[in-house]
């Protein structure tokens, strides 16, 4: 029989009713607060004494911070007639979800609301898993926030643990430091928006796919082969076209992974495409259902122009003078050209600092710059990643070309268009972290090079 002291029953007692009140109040609350306390631990492990000190420090100070917003929003933000809302397109989500629980407990809906719940328009897997966790612990317009903290803090600590994994402590932290501080993906963490689950479902493919590629022994590969498969099951509901992103830029990284493992498919492959690559291009049948897709994209980019805010133009002047029914069916050569370069060019530099024509788009000014130095210091991290893991750099760099290339090419409203992309910052942005610890390095070095020389 265990004995405790007076001071410690009473402690334990405390304690007891404490976790109850909460959880009476609000049980998201309690129960992430557990998760997030798991995710905590998870992260330190395997970590040195000084590196645990600043893994931990960071994510307690990015989730009290969070809190504190979350807290905000909670006593000033919301309303007592509607659902409270701290991003726009959040109403949908939380609206739909609450319907698809009163469904469940067969509660009779309005009849509009049938329709309303079932509508393709707008619909993801993120109103589900919304609506399952509303079934099990009651109405939770405030809780399903902190659910998405927990996806997000997940995945950031995933992608962190494998990118520790192949590029060392001290890349693999600033890239959680950028990936849990940027603005916009601050907003994203707390939001009650796609983007958190989007980015789990999007780690556990990616660390999962590096897993079986390097895993040591079979274990660790087939918990990386149930990892990548969960993530392309997961993600193929929450958004369209998420699926064909996710496996396809795991694919194009494995292809490109095995192709730099020795010199001659590089070499043979870089032959063809200069010999043959134009004639194949060129042919109908493969020339017909390229230009079809690119003009599929291109009457989404249309569209995108055509909604509310603040759009940008990628396509030659004449296909915004004609917004018939048919849409673009087919677009010569040189106009698709010309539109998949100027939606590259896009992807980079939009939106551009001195085109701001609201006060918003000034303030945003500067997480642009950011991203302008992401973008150069990925360079360079593609560059060491090479040399220090393959695998891992290949697989960022893959996916960075399968969603690079679709938000690029289907994007026109500025707005959408951030989102979009920070869908792929996320990833990215662990190439941006080795870049910048190699030019750190470089560069402490260079200047203690010069101080040394300059003493003698």
């Amino acid at each position: 029989m265990i004995e405790l002291s007076r001071s410690a029953l009473i402690g334990a007692v405390v304690a007891g009713v404490a976790v109850g009140v909460a959880y009476a109040t609000s049980p998201s609350l309690v129960i992430c607060g557990v998760a997030l306390g798991g995710i905590v631990t998870w992260a330190q492990r395997g970590t040195s004494p000084r590196e645990r000190r600043w893994v931990i420090g960071l994510l307690v100070a990015s989730l009290a911070l969070r809190a504190l917003v979350l807290a905000g929003f909670f006593l000033f933000g919301g309303s007592r007639e509607s659902l409270p809302v701290l991003v726009g397109d959040e109403w949908l989500i939380k609206w739909r979800s609450l319907l698809l629980v009163n469904l469940a407990l067969g509660r009779p809906l309005a009849p509009p609301d049938y329709f309303n719940v079932l509508e393709a328009y707008g619909r993801t897997s993120l109103m589900n898993v919304f609506g399952v966790w509303q079934y099990v612990v009651g109405p939770a317009p405030y809780g399903v926030h902190l659910l998405n903290v927990v996806f997000w803090f997940a995945a950031a600590v995933l992608m962190f643990r494998t990118a520790r994994r192949a590029f060392g402590p001290i890349p693999a932290w600033l890239g959680l430091v950028m990936l849990l501080c940027m603005p916009t993906l601050f907003v994203w963490s707390v939001s009650a928006l796609k983007e958190p689950l989007f980015f789990l479902m999007t780690a556990l493919a990616l660390a999962g796919a590096y897993g079986v590629l390097t895993g040591p022994g079979v274990g660790r590969r087939l918990l990386g082969a149930c990892a990548l498969a969960a993530g392309c099951w997961g993600i193929d509901p929450i958004r369209s076209s998420a699926l064909f992103v996710t496996a396809g830029g795991v694919a194009v990284g494995v292809i490109g992974w095995l192709m730099t493992r020795r010199a001659w498919p590089w070499a043979l492959a870089a032959v063809l495409a200069l010999t043959v690559g134009g004639r194949v291009l060129s042919h109908p049948r493969v020339a017909t259902p390229l230009t079809q897709a690119i003009a599929t994209a291109a009457n989404y980019q249309r569209g995108s122009v055509r909604t509310v805010g603040y759009s940008y133009l990628l396509l030659d002047q004449h296909y915004y003078m004609d917004y018939g029914a048919d849409g673009i069916r087919t677009m010569p050569w040189d106009e698709a050209g010309r539109y998949v370069v100027r939606a590259i060019g896009s992807f980079v530099i939009q939106p551009i600092p001195w085109e701001a024509k609201s006060r918003a788009m000034v303030v945003f000014i500067g997480q642009q710059m950011l991203w302008y130095l992401l973008f150069a210091f990925a360079g360079i991290g593609a560059v060491a990643g090479w040399r220090r893991d393959a695998t891992l750099t290949w697989i960022i760099i893959g996916y960075f070309i399968v969603a690079g290339a679709v938000v690029a090419l289907f994007s026109g409203n500025i707005g959408t268009f951030v989102r979009f992309r920070d869908s792929v910052v996320t990833i990215i942005v662990w190439l941006s972290a080795l870049g910048a610890a190699v030019s750190l390095e470089w560069a402490a070095r260079r200047f203690s090079g010069d101080s040394r020389d300059a003493s003698a």
